[in-house]
């Protein structure tokens, strides 16, 4: 059996409610405004993560396995621009946006990712379940 569970600490759980509900209106579209949006699809031989990554460099994901926990974290900087103005509106952020998730019955030497248009997809093999082995003992 696996599980990719999401890695989340609990600490201020009776908090989320009230502060979703306050924040949400002002920070409820863009990339680094909740999380990476991801999908996770599963079947008979292994789970298929898929990331939306817009804007962000290949050099600037990076991608952990530790202690059963995958951690992807991705970086996006800054556009420089020379021009100086002031913003009326500015919606692009900057900087670093992480997710994890519990790992259970995964094959980690096997996982692999790629990254296309602004999409990372990791595949993460399942453990081969073993099968029950049978003999007959004969007595001597």
């Amino acid at each position: 059996m696996m599980s990719l569970i999401p890695f989340r600490n609990h600490r201020l759980t009776s908090f989320e409610p009230f502060f979703d509900s306050f924040m949400k209106p002002f920070f409820s579209d863009g990339f680094f405004s909740n999380d990476m949006r991801i999908d996770i699809t599963e079947n008979e031989k292994e789970y298929v993560l898929k990331a939306e990554l817009p804007g962000v460099d290949q050099k600037d994901i990076d991608i952990l396995v530790r202690d059963n926990v995958l951690t992807i974290s991705a970086k996006r900087n800054e556009e420089k621009n020379e021009q100086r103005g002031n913003y009326i509106r500015k919606e692009r952020f900057s900087g670093t946006v992480a997710r994890s998730f519990t790992l259970d019955g995964i094959d980690d030497s096997k996982i692999e990712a790629s990254f296309d248009k602004g999409i990372l997809t990791v595949t993460l093999p399942k453990l081969e379940e073993s099968k029950p082995s049978f003999r007959r003992i004969e007595l001597k």
